[in-house]
């Protein structure tokens, strides 16, 4: 493990996540990102606020504009609207964010820093078989998925446990009916 220690203020880093697989059937389709905060200067430790990102700018047409016309902003964006007249298949996007650093460390950083560019897959499937029909029955400290076969050779099961939160693939299996850890 190569351990790097470096003096504040440092730029952020941009996770553009993915890649994303959106299906016609199953909107809106949103992408996650994330900037992970390497705590630089504690709120507590100045008068100067602690460091925290500012925005989350989104290159979705790979034209070098971030956040440009059309493009959402934002950790979560819908971007249903943007992909909806695309053609099945793959595309890249980039993602960059800004930080506070200008507040943080005024002695030291004259404009906030921009990460570099994240690029993620977005896979655009069409119309596919996605399922429409789940349903979930709760059995004490388990809860049973069913859905209908739509043919798939497989099905991946998907949980996120806040609104906010990222989807994390938690099984793959070949049946239509799944017992998860409630």
């Amino acid at each position: 493990m190569t351990v790097q220690v470096s003096i504040p203020p440092l730029r952020p880093v941009a996770i553009a996540g993915g890649p994303y697989r959106f299906c016609n059937q199953a909107t809106p389709w949103n992408s996650t990102a994330h900037a992970p905060i390497i705590r630089r200067r504690a709120a507590s430790a100045s008068s100067y606020p602690g460091d925290f990102i500012t925005a989350y700018k989104w290159d979705l047409n790979l034209d070098g504009t971030y956040g440009g016309s059309g493009e959402p902003a934002g950790v979560r964006p819908d971007v249903t609207s943007f992909f909806s007249g695309y053609a099945a298949g793959s595309y890249l996007v980039r993602l960059i964010v800004e930080d506070n650093s200008k507040l943080s460390f005024p002695d030291f950083a004259p404009n906030n820093f921009v990460s570099d560019p994240s690029t993620a897959t977005v896979i655009l499937e069409g119309d596919c078989g996605c399922i429409t029909n789940l349903s979930a029955k709760v059995r004490g400290t388990v809860v049973d998925l069913a859905w209908q076969n739509i043919g798939a050779d497989s099905y991946n099961i998907y949980r996120k446990l806040s609104t906010d939160a990222v989807y994390v693939k938690i099984a793959s299996t070949a049946a239509i009916v799944y017992t998860t850890p409630a």
